[in-house]
């Protein structure tokens, strides 16, 4: 997938609710990871973890682009 013109591969988790990146991804798609606000909880198949929440500018998977996509950054510990 393309992330704010920044190739980022993805896990696509069937039973996922949201779209999350790892800190590492983030920076690299243009945002500043270690200053977001960590205010959000998720639960995972590891525990809890904080996540931010953001806006990314644009996000293409092929054909379909779109525009202003609510994700999450993941504070914890995070491969893929």
């Amino acid at each position: 997938v393309e992330v704010n013109g920044t190739d980022v591969q993805f896990l696509v988790d069937t039973g996922a609710t949201n779209i999350v990146l790892n800190q590492r991804d983030a920076r690299r798609v243009g945002l500043d990871a270690e200053n977001l606000a960590y205010i959000h909880t998720a639960r995972t198949a590891n525990g809890e973890v904080r996540t931010a929440p953001v806006r990314l500018d644009t996000m293409r998977l092929g054909e379909i682009k779109d525009f202003d996509v609510r994700a999450s950054v993941n504070g914890g510990e995070l491969d893929s």
